[in-house]
């Protein structure tokens, strides 16, 4: 499987193996970096990184889309 497509918000920076093939059960490495002064607003925040891969699940024939989600609170 081949990770396609890694996306988050303008506050995130992402770093992750573009076109790496990965075999079934091997692992990998997104790295997300968060930089706080690129947000506005101070309290609790939901992030989300999504990955899409560059193959459809055999089940279902639709391309694979996963959520990565994480929450941070900012404080002054």
């Amino acid at each position: 499987m081949v990770l396609e497509l890694v996306s988050g918000c303008a506050c995130s920076d992402l770093k992750w193996p573009e076109g790496k093939s990965f075999k079934p059960g091997e692992k990998g490495e997104i790295v997300v970096t968060f930089d706080s002064n690129r947000e506005e607003e101070l309290g609790p925040h939901e992030k989300t990184v999504d990955v899409l891969l560059a193959h459809n699940d055999p089940k279902t024939g639709y391309q694979v889309f996963k959520e990565l989600k994480y929450t941070l609170t900012l404080v002054e």
